[in-house]
């Protein structure tokens, strides 16, 4: 591959690598099927500029590096906003909610703290009217000891939503380490497609090819007025042929003959001797 095809399947590479880094920014995780997209950009820049199929091993490097630098920028992006969602999440719920629980909490005990606690987030995590094990056994490690502090001695707003953000977000888990979050890029489906990129791209430059495709036109025209021919149009190798409206890409069939022909005379019954 050189010349204009090597440039257009760098192009086309580099168009899939920001669309996948743009979709890993919104949503905040790997989304291995975007890899095929970085294949895409490759094979079709490769083959729109008259790529050969000797530009076959090229475009399958190209797709291959194209997709690591993806993956490896797509980390901190992910994480980033991995990160700020925990914090915004206690930015937008109300503090006023908070101090609420924690002077109520004080003054009920029992069951009446128990009915307290159902139904509400995010002690009652599913909202289903129960306390799990699971649930209460947060509340009380987690959630007790703040409501307690909080109830004796209200904190800031600010102070209280810097600290919250930061010991929930080491709670739930949700504040993931670089570590943690290469693993998820780099983990075996994320792989998988990575391979399958490789492989379409490699494939569709090693089959296709327009330059090809127009020559063999040139030197053998069109299979008939009104059909396209995609096995000459674009070089797949698929002999598949589509018809124009009205028309038929099949040879037609030949029509019987409307006389029935003639039998042989050994065929014929022999003729009566005329009468005397």
């Amino acid at each position: 591959m050189k010349g204009l095809s090597l440039i257009g399947a760098l192009g086309g590479g580099l168009a899939g690598a920001v669309i996948w880094l743009i979709a890993v920014a919104v949503q905040g995780t790997p989304l291995a099927a975007l890899a095929l997209i970085v294949a895409a950009g490759v094979a079709a820049g490769a083959i729109i500029f008259n790529s050969t199929p000797s530009g076959a091993v090229p475009a399958a490097v190209i797709t291959l590096v194209f997709c690591l630098a993806a993956k490896f920028a797509g980390v901190p992006l992910a994480l980033d906003l991995r990160n700020s969602q925990v914090k915004t999440e206690f930015e937008l719920k109300q503090y006023d909610m908070y101090m609420a629980d924690a002077a109520a909490l004080m003054r009920l005990q029992g069951a009446d703290r128990d009915n307290y606690l159902l139904g509400r987030s995010p002690y009652d995590a599913d909202r289903d009217g129960k306390l799990s094990d699971r649930e209460r056994e947060v509340f009380n490690r987690f959630w007790a000891p703040r409501l307690a502090e909080w109830g004796t001695n209200p904190p800031l707003f600010e102070d209280w939503k810097t600290r919250l953000s930061a010991d929930w977000g080491r709670e739930s888990g949700e504040s993931i380490d670089a570590k943690g979050m290469v693993a998820e890029f780099f983990g075996p489906l994320q792989l998988v497609f990575l391979l399958l990129a490789v492989i379409a791209a490699h494939q569709a430059v090693a089959r296709v090819s327009l330059e090809e495709a127009r020559e063999r036109k040139r030197a053998t025209g069109k299979v008939a007025p009104g059909v396209i021919d995609l096995n000459e149009d674009i070089g797949s190798g698929v002999d598949i042929k589509i018809a124009a409206p009205g028309q038929s890409a099949r040879q037609p069939a030949q029509k019987p003959d409307a006389r029935p022909a003639a039998k042989p005379a050994s065929a014929q019954p022999p003729k009566k001797p005329p009468a005397k």
